[in-house]
């Protein structure tokens, strides 16, 4: 068999063992429930073959329990001690000099596991539209409404209240100024056959002031267009675009970078950065935070009012922004970017290499702090420490050779004052000091979680509560 059929087999056979595992499991099930009612614990058929149903205990020993149970009693000699190599004493061996460097890559292990995996294609998700004027438009009516809404954003229109899933109740901008408080505009959220007529989607109309229109008109009406037909082209440019690939230049710094490109259009970029300054509740939260309002424009943070998120940019290889962490405001959620791997990326790396900041040019820095989150990163920035976030407990492999292709060789390890982080502090010394950096650990004097709470805690004196860098 060639290649392509070898493949076809495999996949064939692979497909069928699935379905037949599944559909035994099925039936296994429900043989054992029907033995049960019928009272019957083994059965042997005229071929000879017998069923079972055997009902087994299985005892397991709760260790903790037991050990507690031990030391209590001091019978010490009942517990085993495993030798085992305590990572951390071994990296601080490495660190003092007293354990060549070495040694530890020599004994670092790569093996190499080859496995064969199949994949189902993922089933292409129907685009959504809506016609107009007998034209579909690649999109629905609520996106139409928040990117009108995100256009006016500063004018208070469009204030969308309740989807109450035949129309979109918000309220109407062409009485009261746009400011009225209860919403009486509605706006059709698929077609809708009466009688005597029949309304597109789109359609909208004000239960207070009577104004009527379809979606071109409405969006001419709204934005100032002179015509419907202007308001129907904009629908038709806006949204059934044909997307473009663009090739990023490749900096030298950034040579066979690992971090994929999906550039936003700068439009959109300086839009978010604009809600966010004009958001007094967004500024709010970030200044609790003792995010300096330098830092919010240096790093361009965004603001999505409608899910009401702090916004921070990822920029690539070009300083161009290829994603957003998002971080809401009213709660403890958190948001990332479908298209891109967030472990493929360190959060902001490039504004380190390339921005203008109180601690010179990136060859002039002598250490670089790495935190987990973006927003420890940007706590410390605020007060004139360099630092990156890696947005999460552990750093992956991609994130290292992002960091190899910098001239940073010492970092301050400042990961989370918990479990999870002190591991990851491990992790990232054990695959990166055998490359020659050199790390600084940090030691907490007190119980607070990160550094932005210990920032937040204590303002200037922040750094009385660190010890070891």
């Amino acid at each position: 068999m060639n290649l392509a059929e070898l493949k076809e087999a495999y996949k064939a056979r692979k497909l069928a063992l699935d379905s037949a595992k599944k559909e035994e499991e099925k039936y296994k099930a429900l043989l054992k429930d029907a033995m049960l009612e019928a009272g019957e614990s083994d059965y042997t058929d005229e071929a000879g073959y017998r069923f079972e149903r055997i009902v087994q205990e299985r005892k397991s020993m709760d260790e903790e329990k037991l050990l507690a149970e031990l030391h209590e009693r001091n019978l010490t000699g009942c517990i085993k001690t495993v030798e085992a190599v305590d990572e951390d004493a071994t990296l601080k061996a490495v660190e003092a000099g007293e354990l060549p460097q070495e040694v530890l890559a020599d004994a670092l292990k790569v093996t190499e596991v080859v496995m064969l995996k199949l994949t189902a294609p993922k089933k292409a998700k129907a685009k959504k539209v809506i016609t107009i004027w007998k034209t579909p438009i690649v999109a629905t009516v609520e996106q139409v409404l928040k990117d009108l809404k995100l256009q006016l954003y500063g004018a208070g229109l469009l204030k969308e209240i309740k989807n109450t899933g035949s129309d979109l109740m918000c309220t109407c901008p062409f009485h009261a100024n746009g400011k009225e408080h209860n919403p009486s505009c509605g706006v059709l959220l698929q077609q809708k056959v009466t009688k005597d007529k029949t309304y597109e989607a789109g359609t909208v109309h004000c239960y207070t002031c009577g104004y009527t229109a379809d979606l071109p008109q409405f969006v001419a009406d709204l934005l100032g267009l002179s015509s419907p037909v202007e308001g129907f082209k904009w629908l038709v440019n806006q949204y059934n675009y044909q997307t473009e690939e663009r090739e990023l230049p490749d900096l030298d710094m950034y040579r066979g970078s690992t971090a994929k490109s999906s550039v936003l259009e700068e439009s959109l970029v300086k839009q978010y950065t604009q809600n966010l300054l004009q958001s007094e509740e967004a500024c709010r939260y970030l200044h609790k935070r003792r995010i300096a309002n330098w830092v919010l424009e240096a790093y361009e943070l965004g603001f999505d009012p409608e899910d009401k998120t702090v916004l921070f940019p990822v920029r690539g290889m070009d300083g161009k922004v290829i994603f957003y962490k998002g971080r809401s405001i009213a709660g403890k959620h958190f948001y990332n970017a479908k298209e891109i791997d967030k472990t493929s990326v360190v959060f902001g790396l490039w504004e380190i290499l390339n921005g203008s900041f109180s601690w010179g040019t990136s060859d002039q820095i002598e250490e670089v702090w790495i935190t987990e989150s973006e927003i420890d990163a940007l706590s410390l920035i605020s007060y004139g420490v360099p630092a990156v976030a890696i947005m999460g407990s552990h750093i992956s492999e991609d994130q290292c050779k992002e960091l190899e292709r910098t001239p940073f060789r010492r970092f301050v390890l400042a990961t989370d004052n918990d479990d999870a982080g002190r591991k990851g502090a491990s992790q990232i010394k054990m695959l990166l000091i055998p490359k020659g950096f050199r790390f600084i650990n940090l030691k907490w004097h007190t119980s607070l979680k990160d550094i932005n709470d210990l920032v937040k805690e204590y303002g200037d004196g922040w750094k009385d509560h660190l010890t070891g860098y």
